[in-house]
C-alpha cells in the first residue's frame, strides 16, 4: 500500500469527505441497520454545507487521510467538548491502519486541547473497532435522522 498522509482538511475536500462517508455507511450499515435507516443516514449534497461550516469554526478539528492524493478517510473532533463527531474510512482501505492513525491523531489533539477523555457515538457496526482501542460503552443512544430512528452506542476512553 502507498503511504498515508494525514492533514488538516480544506474546503476543497468537501465532495471527497461526503463521498467517503456515503460509501462507508452504504458498505457496512446494512450489517446493523435496515435499508431505510441506511438511506436516511447516508449523506446527501446538503451535508457539504455542514462540513464547510465546521471548517470555518475553531470548535472543530477536521482531518483527512490521503493515499496517492486521494481522500480515503476523515475524522472530526469537537475541541470544546472533547467529542469525536465522525470517523469514516473508504471501505476498500479498511483494515490498513488508516482509521487507527486518524483516531490516534484526534486523541492527541483532544489531549493537547485539555481533554481528559474522548467521547463518541459509535454505529453498531463500529463498536468493536473502538473497543479494541480501549473505548468503553457508556450508554445506548437513539437518534432521529430524516424520520428514521437509529441506535448508536456511546463510548469513551481516558486520554
Amino acid at each position: 500500500m502507498s503511504s498515508v498522509t494525514v492533514r488538516q482538511a480544506t474546503t476543497t475536500d468537501n465532495l471527497d469527505v461526503v463521498s467517503v462517508k456515503r460509501a462507508a455507511i452504504r458498505a457496512d450499515g446494512h450489517d446493523s441497520y435496515s435499508a431505510d435507516q441506511v438511506a436516511a443516514w447516508a449523506p446527501d449534497a446538503d451535508e457539504i454545507d455542514d462540513y464547510e461550516n465546521a471548517l470555518g469554526d475553531d470548535t472543530y478539528h477536521v482531518l483527512v487521510a490521503e493515499v496517492d492524493d486521494e481522500v480515503v478517510g476523515f475524522g472530526v473532533l469537537n475541541v470544546e467538548t472533547g467529542a469525536l463527531l465522525a470517523l469514516y474510512i473508504q471501505p476498500d482501505h479498511r483494515g490498513t491502519g488508516i482509521g487507527s492513525r486518524l483516531l490516534g491523531q484526534i486523541e492527541t489533539t483532544a489531549k493537547f486541547g485539555g481533554a481528559d477523555t474522548l467521547e463518541l457515538l459509535a454505529s453498531r457496526n463500529a463498536v468493536s473497532f473502538y473497543a479494541d482501542r480501549g473505548y468503553e460503552r457508556t450508554d445506548r443512544v437513539e437518534r432521529d435522522i430524516d424520520g428514521e430512528t437509529l441506535t448508536f452506542v456511546a463510548m469513551e476512553t481516558d486520554l
